[in-house]
């Protein structure tokens, strides 16, 4: 296991009586997880147990080192897992009163929890220490899950204090090794779907769709499409219900266009419904691609990520600004029973200015066309009966963007991310457009910290108030007080921070500031999005007609005292690894990079239509894919959950 040293203290007094013991020290602890039972089953509870071993590791006179407190940061897949309760360990040394930890609600929004302690008695808790026990709930998914201790989730990263006391020089700190922790969810032989909430398949109007096997099992892919009634999409030359054309095996992709999946050699005339795709295998991730053709050049095109998870509550982002294109909402139910509730049109101070009701049946898909306004608007659809996905294009006449609806649900994430900020000149004009809605019902404070690609943050901290239902939507040189992008000498890149005391979501827009060309979208990232493990899903390197695609990544690392160190692995359609970092990529605490594909991978063919990307990185790094042409005729922008 990589070691780090750890740099924060306990704050909190050590206690009276404690016996003193000498620093620096020798080795380093290890904190491990042990679940029981080892592999939990869907819809069950389990238990995840921490442990600080400080075996080995000794003060001067080679005295055993002791656990004065600790602070440690464990990260969860709250996509499947719901944490539900954290108790004190067995220690006698701990007062299991004194436990704190981060409040189940926030740490269920961000995919981590921290637990801190400091010693109480007059004991020193040496060898093998039992600190907390974490029970989490299993939802409806299974397959792999991951956890790791001194996530770079948090803000304030983990430590392990010792009982040196400050008459000898002390409190210090015990360095200890990171660790990482994969565990299988038994699926009891339910079956997983995933859904693409759109449905597109024209001579002028494409959809391309992809799917990646990240789990261990072989599987054959079994496609549904879906008209807004809910009934499956008849039409000749389509065969609905169908079943891939071949199995996928792990670290595969499949990839067609949308009217392939169902056995159409041509473009079929749809424009209504989604897609389902099941398998047996809980471990399939994937995204979608939505352009537009003029003769046989792609003119326009953006993307999601596909979705998984469904909500009595979603909020679209935007209502688009410019008259020469409508904003279109997508939100498909994927339940046996009718979904039911209004959709909201918000302005920005958080009033309704529009309420429609919404009856979704079964299977089925509202639609609604809403026609741009200069204003500030967007979409809140509350439910009272049943659960959906949404998504929703905007755009101008020359770009369009996509961007997936967002829950908001008691656990929103009241710490988000911008991965890709640019403003000003890069040969072309970009702007960057912050999108943040409070979400809740109290005022939120908002502080948004502007860092550049070196990890420094370049301009102070911005603070700003929102009312409950509110939207701050600003272009970010405006908000920074950067030069105007169209007239600015050079251009600034980055990331952004946006922290609040309540729970916000939100979006970003960037593309050309000068002509309108190209367009993209991407959400607020919350900080659960930040892994160790990543599958980035499509690649499209190279010329095929008149089109010369390129591919890019961008990457940040959000610790704020470690180094993350990333590998990446390219891989074509049939799971065959074609190119890999040759040392690992090094971002240093808040650093971003942003790269064509090919500048990853030393020796690389320079063409590729297909395929995937694998990251693995020992600090957890938000990323997201990029897809253009060199004449920048479009963009468009790809998360990954």
């Amino acid at each position: 296991m990589k070691k780090f040293m750890l740099t924060l203290t306990i704050l909190a007094a050590l206690g009276a009586g404690v016996a003193a013991q000498g620093g620096p020290f020798s080795g380093n602890a290890e904190v491990y997880l042990q679940l029981t039972p080892a592999t939990p089953a869907i819809n069950s509870t389990f238990e995840v147990d921490v442990y600080v071993d400080l075996t080995g590791i000794t003060g001067s006179g080679s005295t055993a080192a002791a656990l004065g407190g600790f602070a440690i940061p464990v990260a969860f897949d709250n996509s499947r897992l719901t944490l539900t309760s954290v108790e004190a360990g067995t220690s006698g040394s701990f007062t299991p009163g004194d436990l704190v930890f981060t409040d189940l609600p926030r740490a269920n929004a961000r995919g981590f929890v921290t637990v801190v302690n400091t010693q109480t008695a007059s004991g020193t808790p040496t060898g093998i220490v039992h600190v907390a026990t974490l029970t989490f709930q299993t939802g409806p998914q299974g397959g792999r899950v991951r956890f790791n201790v001194n996530s770079a989730r948090t803000i304030h990263e983990g430590s392990l204090a010792s009982t040196y006391t400050a008459a000898n020089g002390g409190p210090d700190e015990i360095p200890y090794d990171d660790e990482a922790a994969l565990v299988t969810i038994a699926t009891g032989g339910t079956s997983y779907s995933i859904y693409y909430p759109v449905f597109i398949s024209g001579d002028a109007d494409f959809m391309g769709v992809t799917v990646v096997n990240e789990g261990v099992a072989t599987e054959n892919l079994n496609f549904r499409a879906y008209n807004p009634a809910g009934q499956l999409i008849t039409q000749a030359g389509m065969t609905n219900p169908n079943v891939s054309d071949g199995p996928l095996a792990p670290l595969q992709q499949y990839v067609r266009m949308s009217h392939n999946l169902f056995g159409s050699s041509g473009a079929l005339d749809i424009e209504h419904g989604w897609i389902e795709v099941t398998a047996n295998e809980h471990n399939l991730s994937g995204f979608f691609l939505i352009g537009h053709f003029e003769g046989a050049d792609i003119t326009q095109m953006d993307g999601a990520e596909v979705g998984h998870q469904v909500a009595s509550r979603v909020i679209f982002p935007i209502l688009g600004k410019d008259a020469a294109r409508d904003t279109d909402l997508y939100a498909i139910n994927p339940g046996t029973t009718a979904a039911a509730g209004n959709l909201l049109m918000k302005d920005n101070l958080g009033n309704t200015v529009q309420t429609i009701p919404v009856n979704i049946p079964a299977h089925g898909v509202y639609e609604g066309t809403f026609t741009a306004n200069t204003l500030d608007r967007y979409f809140d659809l509350t439910l009272t009966s049943g659960e959906v996905l949404g998504f929703q294009f905007f755009g101008n006449a020359n770009a369009l963007a996509g961007l997936n609806a967002q829950a908001a649900a008691d656990t929103t994430a009241n710490i988000l991310y911008d991965a890709h900020f640019a403003s000003g000149n890069y040969g072309i004009r970009y702007f960057t457009e912050i999108n943040v809605i409070n979400a809740s019902a109290q005022v939120a404070n908002l502080t948004l910290h502007l860092i550049n690609d070196a990890g420094s943050e370049i301009v102070t901290p911005v603070a700003r108030t929102l009312n409950p239902g509110a939207q701050l939507r600003v272009m970010g040189h405006t908000l920074f007080g950067l030069p105007d992008p169209l007239t600015a000498a050079d251009g600034v890149s980055g990331s952004v921070m946006i922290e609040s005391d309540q729970g916000v979501v939100g979006s970003i827009t960037f593309g050309d500031a000068q002509n309108g060309l190209f367009l993209a979208s991407l959400p607020l990232l919350s900080t659960s999005a930040a892994k160790r493990e990543i599958y980035l899903d499509h690649v499209a390197i190279g010329l095929i007609g008149t089109v010369n695609y390129w591919t890019g990544i961008a990457l940040v690392n959000p610790s704020r005292t470690r180094t993350a160190s990333i590998n990446l692995q390219l891989y074509d359609q049939n799971g065959n690894l074609t190119a890999q970092t040759a040392t690992p990529v090094e971002l240093a605490p808040g650093q971003r990079t942003s790269r064509m594909l090919p500048n990853f991978f030393p020796g690389f063919s320079g063409s590729q239509f297909g395929g995937f990307v694998r990251l693995t990185s020992d600090v957890e790094v938000f990323s997201f894919m990029l897809f253009g042409d060199v004449s920048l005729n479009f963009l468009a922008a790809v998360p990954v959950r």
